[in-house]
């Protein structure tokens, strides 16, 4: 959960992950909001049906798979923008709750997803040899 994350954070004081900055931590808690508000909610109408973990439903699959394009756009142009990651140079938990989430997708290979998404998640991946040695797996 988003709320466990910051909590680590703080606790921890891991604000590498969770910058102190107010625009930087505005930045962060939007994308954990708007991964958890807009982005999964989506993404599971995907997933979750080739996963067996809800019905199959061929019309909400076709509406969230648009839904999840849009989104990734909107990560790609708004909340990462012109930087590597959303809060600047290195990635943040929003980072690791976006691209992380977005990894069940790839039961869908077929989803067009957009170059400057793909563009972000692999720069996340290079960032974290971890993440990266998950997808080989």
């Amino acid at each position: 959960s988003s709320a466990i994350l910051r909590y680590v954070c703080n606790a921890a004081g891991l604000m590498e992950y969770y910058p102190p900055d107010p625009v930087l931590r505005f930045k962060v808690d939007y994308g954990l909001d708007f991964r958890q508000i807009d982005f999964y909610p989506a993404i599971s109408k995907i997933a979750y049906p080739k996963f067996g973990w809800m019905p199959a439903d061929e019309e909400a699959s076709k509406a969230a798979a648009e839904e999840v394009v849009t989104h990734m756009q909107f990560i790609a142009k708004h909340l990462v923008a012109d930087k590597p990651f959303i809060a600047g140079d290195r990635p943040s938990i929003a980072d690791y709750s976006i691209v992380v989430s977005a990894c069940l997708l790839r039961v869908t290979p077929s989803l067009p997803i957009p170059a400057e998404f793909q563009a972000y998640a692999d720069r996340f991946a290079a960032a974290s040899a971890n993440y990266a040695a998950c997808l080989a797996a």
